[in-house]
């Protein structure tokens, strides 16, 4: 059915990593950027952003809104309280006004994350910010702002700028007025060219750990209020262990010298059921970080909070409802609820409805806010999300999602049938299509299958070693089945069949297997209740690639849908590449992960950063590409630039030469890009694959036709052999 989480033995190493970074050309913000920096990063032009593309891109084509003129801009990236600020049209920039160059960022955005407000007044051209108990006016193109009423000079009397990118105005400000103003810590790395914006630094006094809790936590007590990034690596899916890394920014590390170990880190081997152990370090110091590794014991969704009762970081372990929707499964209409961790659920059915409770859990689709979805077709009227306020059912600390799906005038809830498997719930409206019939992957090279018989029956086994098909038989007395054709394709078994019509007698169940997969009966008997089927790839247990791991990255997700085409977005088409290509290197022989495997949004520098803690043998990132000019097409590689020979640049240039000779595209060549992060950032072989332009209609038709996507997976795949024979 659903592909189960992959279980080996081969455990991934833990790679710790003191490294401080390399700080040449990181600047304090205060300093002044020399325009002969400025200079050379404009000069070095590359693709102009497009809508969505702002992250590939290095510089910008706005409009100024006082002078109605074009410039174009070198773009800068902007990082807030460790997660990567990702605008839809306006970016930051770096903006130049005779000897002085500074960093703006559009206002807005900036203040919305902070918590507070902004408005525009068109007639005189004010914004004005509300945050705390600051009131800031600023003009534009005026060099004086006002704050609580009193006039201030901005930094360089550098004024406030009305911009706009394909069509869209937003205010920019210099970056170091919000620093002044509001009482942030600035940083520039210009290695990079993004701008870091902190909280005040901050320490780390203590690490406690609360198991008595409802939901189990790690609290981290500091000076101040502390912003933290965090991600989830999923070991477990490849044969090692699951852990949830934090970032504290801007935070020293100030705990007790007497629970430190010499290499200055601390380590709590708690032992909990969930939580195996805890580890913390200063990883860097300009800006302060300290970066906490929670091993788990169990795939464990979270949510991350600052308890301002206690002056404290809160690390709690609790479910989350990512997704919502429905798909087409088996022939059943099926609604799809997306957890972050095996789910407990609860079903109720009604006269017209099915409510499905998620247990302790909290609802992240629609950014927690109650929601409503209309599906295709006639089996369900409408779908209703929300975060539910327990009733006299549940205790009152528990934390609900609700579901509640309104069916179809012609369905019953007896139609109905829900299961979970791994971190989904399936609510079939059409009813169980494989009750009693379970396949699951249990490892790259092996699968099981499980049938359960409502009586003892006869069945019998037939095996056509030319075809790779074997034929299995079982009375329509024992189970109750449908027709159907399920394309299993996961390089040990291809396709199943199910045939209720060609036998009056029997079901005639085929299954095309994979190439190299022997399947074994260990079924105990003839006549049984209970069928058990091992089916194993020998070509995948013997490969050469066994055990070696490469790290998918596909661009984008969640909340930053990239590019758009006319009929797709980036984020989409590189989510079905990445599949494709997952597959095809599983089915040599590969350990696959992929850094997100649904619409999930994933931060910019948690990419390498997952790729590092697998230590992954190499790291591709697919995306697609945009430009203003419609008739730009083509494909491109970009890669960091390293001295000498660089298996970053082979890396580039072998998947360049196998995508221009599989898919005849245009080629658009291999381009050094030292200031991107998921290929600087990478201590492995790395790449950026520009699979085409969306934005030209005839490439975007091409990217989403399956045999041209075939080609491009062939293309990285074999490019990507070419550097590891």
């Amino acid at each position: 059915m659903k592909e189960a989480s992959l279980r080996g033995n081969n455990y991934i190493r833990y790679v710790l990593f003191t490294r401080k970074k390399d700080m040449e050309g990181r600047l304090y913000m205060k300093k002044i950027i020399s325009l002969l920096i400025v200079l050379t990063i404009i000069v070095g032009i590359l693709p102009v952003a497009f809508a969505g593309k702002n992250y590939e891109a290095t510089t910008v084509e706005l409009v100024d809104y006082t002078t109605k003129s074009s410039k174009t801009y070198a773009k800068i990236n902007m990082v807030m309280g460790g997660d990567e600020l990702v605008t839809k049209d306006v970016p930051g920039i770096l903006y130049v006004d005779g000897n002085v160059a500074r960093a703006m960022v559009p206002v807005n955005f900036i203040t919305s994350k902070l918590g507070g407000e902004m408005s525009f007044d068109w007639s005189t051209m004010e914004a004005t910010l509300q945050y705390k108990t600051k009131r800031v006016v600023l003009k534009m193109d005026s060099s004086i702002a006002y704050v609580n009423g009193v006039a201030h000079q901005l930094p360089d009397n550098v004024p406030p700028k009305l911009l706009a990118f394909d069509g869209t105005y937003r205010a920019l400000v210099p970056v170091r007025f919000l620093e002044d103003t509001f009482g942030l810590e600035i940083f520039w790395e210009n290695n990079t060219r993004t701008v870091y914006i902190n909280k005040p630094q901050q320490d780390l006094q203590s690490i406690s750990y609360d198991w008595t809790a409802k939901f189990q936590e790690v609290r981290f007590k500091t000076t101040g209020e502390v912003d933290a990034s965090h991600y989830f690596v999923e070991g477990s899916s490849i044969g090692g262990k699951d852990k949830i890394v934090l970032e504290l920014q801007n935070v020293k590390f100030d705990i007790d010298p007497m629970l430190v170990n010499e290499q200055g880190l601390y380590v709590d081997d708690v032992g909990g059921f969930e939580i195996a152990k805890i580890q913390a370090f200063q990883s860097d110091t300009q800006p302060y970080k300290i970066r906490v590794d929670v091993d788990l014991n169990m795939k464990k969704e979270y949510d991350v909070w600052y308890d301002y009762r206690t002056g404290e970081l809160v690390l709690q372990l609790i479910n989350s409802v990512w997704e919502i929707g429905t798909e087409d499964i088996y022939s059943a209409k099926t609604v799809v609820i997306e957890t972050g961790e095996e789910p407990a659920y609860n079903v109720t059915p009604l006269s017209n409805k099915v409510i499905v409770d998620v247990i302790n859990s909290k609802l992240r689709k629609n950014d927690g806010r109650s929601g409503i979805l209309f599906p295709d077709g006639s089996e369900i009227n409408a779908i209703n999300y929300m975060q539910f306020s327990p009733s006299g059912e549940y205790e009152p600390d528990d934390v609900i999602t609700r579901v509640v799906i309104t069916l179809g005038t012609n369905v019953s809830t007896d139609d109905v049938y829900v299961e979970a498997i791994d971190d989904k719930i399936y609510v079939y409206v059409s009813g169980n299509p494989l009750d009693g019939f379970n396949y699951a992957k249990q490892d790259i090279d092996w699968a099981s299958l499980g049938i359960n018989l409502n009586v003892a029956s006869t069945y019998t086994t037939n095996y056509n070693s030319t075809t790779r098909e074997m034929t299995l038989k079982i009375p329509k007395t024992a189970i109750a089945l449908d027709n159907l054709d399920i394309d299993i394709d996961d390089n040990i078994v291809d396709l199943i069949t199910i045939d209720k019509q060609s036998s009056a007698r029997d079901y005639v169940i085929k299954f095309v297997l994979s190439k190299g997969t022997e399947v074994f009966d260990q079924t105990e008997s003839k006549k049984t209740d209970a069928l058990s089927f091992t089916f194993l790839n020998n070509d995948l247990k013997n490969s050469i690639y066994r055990g070696r791991l490469i790290v998918i990255d596909p661009g984008h997700g969640g909340k930053d849908p990239g590019a758009h085409g006319d009929n797709i977005t980036e984020a989409e088409i590189n989510l079905i590449a990445a599949k494709e290509l997952k597959k095809k290197l599983e089915g040599l022989g590969f350990n696959v992960y992929m850094t997100r495997e649904s619409n999930k949004y994933v931060g910019l520098y948690n990419r390498p950063q997952i790729a590092n803690d697998l230590n992954a043998e190499a790291f591709i990132s697919i995306h697609a590409n945009a430009a203003t000019n419609k008739a730009a097409t083509g494909i491109e590689n970009l890669y960091y630039p390293e001295a000498g020979y660089s298996l970053k640049r082979e890396l580039a240039r072998e998947i360049q030469k196998k995508l221009i000779a599989y898919t005849g595209a245009v080629d658009r060549g291999i381009v050094e890009r030292p200031n991107l992060v998921v290929t600087r950032e990478t201590k492995m072989p790395s790449v950026i694959v520009e699979m085409g332009f969306l934005t030209n209609a005839e490439e975007e038709a091409r990217l989403m036709n399956p045999a041209y996507m075939d080609s491009i997976t062939n293309g990285i795949r074999d490019g990507l052999l070419q550097i590891l024979k």
